[in-house]
């Protein structure tokens, strides 16, 4: 859940006043915006993983750690499960990222 205060300083209801802010009235206007921040923290992630992840194996080359070990968490994992957990590693702070950047302002139809 998160802090109150992130949420007073980043929406404010237009018609509600602070006091009568429930759980239910913020929950009604910040589930329209779970798509848009998932898919925008998808894109980030996505573009960010190839990049970031050659950087992690190189410096992790210097130190002695293979790619293979690197990619499959030293063989628990075959390469694709891998691939696919180290993408899921990296979509939560993207995740994080995007909760706070996206505007959360009412859109007028």
């Amino acid at each position: 859940m998160l802090p109150v205060g992130i949420i007073s300083r980043r929406y404010h209801p237009p018609n509600l006043r602070r006091a009568q802010c429930s759980g239910a009235a913020i929950n009604a206007t910040l589930r329209g915006h779970i798509g848009e921040v998932a898919m925008m923290a998808a894109i980030v992630t996505t573009m960010l993983f190839l990049p970031a992840a050659a950087l992690l194996a190189g410096l992790l080359f210097l130190v002695g750690v293979s790619l293979q070990a690197f990619a499959t968490f030293n063989g628990v994992l075959n390469a694709y499960q891998g691939v696919a957990a180290w993408w899921i590693i990296a979509f939560l702070p993207t995740l994080a990222y995007s909760v706070y950047v996206m505007p959360w302002e009412r859109r007028e139809p």
